[in-house]
């Protein structure tokens, strides 16, 4: 008589799991905006980087340059519409004035450089630069590209962004990637980075891992609070990544790799302070017991 009834508890608590499983789910889904059509249709703008991500810019040529810009005021009615361009030499055209986040403009070169690769990006009004996409003139130095107006594009304080497109033509042989130099030398500081932080963090991490050590410090009321909170610093400390650290020093001493050693150098600390410290639990004591039987004292127990 009793079976049924908790079978039938059974089936109703796992159907109840499973919905509320499901509703928890669907929530996540919605919060998140998870939209797998949209990663489908979006799919052309990450040509761009999934060919740097293929290609590593490893090796370049000596390019020559040439900028040549267009005032776009985001959204229209934000700055004064930009005056008529020269209808000859260099220039950019779009097919509006101006336009409001989320549209898309085209966006015409005449005049340029020939056959040359065409970086178009957006100037915006705090003065910094938002990549938009990669073109290439024709044999008349002409190119048409489909440009998406973004919310950073908006006008500031009166002051308009603008569009910018830069021509760059190679002019010379092979040489050394400004990416690939900046890459050598992160490699480099990285190096030197790890070696000051894992060195002062070993000198510090040593003495440190003997306060923390149960067979060495918890003996008494003093040796088993010292032992406590030195092991609860350890684990405190060794539950931040070295990237929330790196962020806190970068606040206090800037950004830079003295803040990156500094964040190493405290993991390194709670790390090894940690490991040394139970290295130096699992010393046999026997060893220890007979030092301490001849009437050596407890700093000369912990030389030993």
């Amino acid at each position: 008589m009793d079976a049924k009834p908790t079978a039938r508890r059974r089936r109703f608590l796992t159907g109840f799991l499973l919905l509320l499983a499901a509703a928890v789910y669907v929530a996540g889904w919605r919060q998140t905006e998870i939209d797998p059509v949209k990663l489908v249709t979006s799919l052309p703008k990450s040509r761009g980087i999934l060919s740097d991500l293929i290609h590593p810019d490893v090796v370049t040529r000596p390019k020559r340059t040439a900028t040549t810009a267009v005032v776009f005021p985001v959204p229209c009615g934000s700055a004064p519409a930009p005056a008529a361009g020269a209808a000859t030499g260099p220039r950019l055209e779009t097919s509006a004035s101006c336009a409001a986040p989320g549209d898309s403009i085209t966006v015409r070169g005449a005049g340029l450089e020939r056959n040359a690769t065409v970086r178009i990006e957006w100037k915006l009004p705090n003065g910094g630069a938002l990549f938009s996409r990669l073109a290439r003139t024709d044999a008349e130095g002409a190119f048409t590209a489909r440009v998406d107006v973004r919310p950073v594009n908006a006008t500031q304080n009166g002051v308009p962004g603008a569009l910018v497109a830069e021509t760059s033509i190679a002019t010379g042989g092979l040489e050394p990637s400004p990416a690939l130099k900046d890459v050598v030398n992160n490699i480099i500081v990285t190096i030197f980075m790890a070696l000051l932080a894992t060195t002062a963090g070993t000198l510090v991490a040593a003495p440190v891992s003997f306060l923390a050590a149960r067979n060495i410090t918890r003996h008494g009321k003093l040796g088993t609070a010292t032992y406590t909170t030195v092991r609860a610093i350890l684990n405190v400390i060794r539950s931040y990544d070295s990237l929330v650290l790196a962020t806190v020093f970068a606040l206090w001493v800037g950004f830079g790799a003295f803040a990156g050693v500094l964040a190493l150098t405290v993991v390194t600390i709670a790390s090894l302070g940690k490991l040394f410290s139970e290295a130096v639990e699992s010393i046999d004591p026997g060893p220890l017991e007979a030092i301490t039987a001849t009437g050596a004292t407890r700093a000369e127990v912990v030389r030993y």
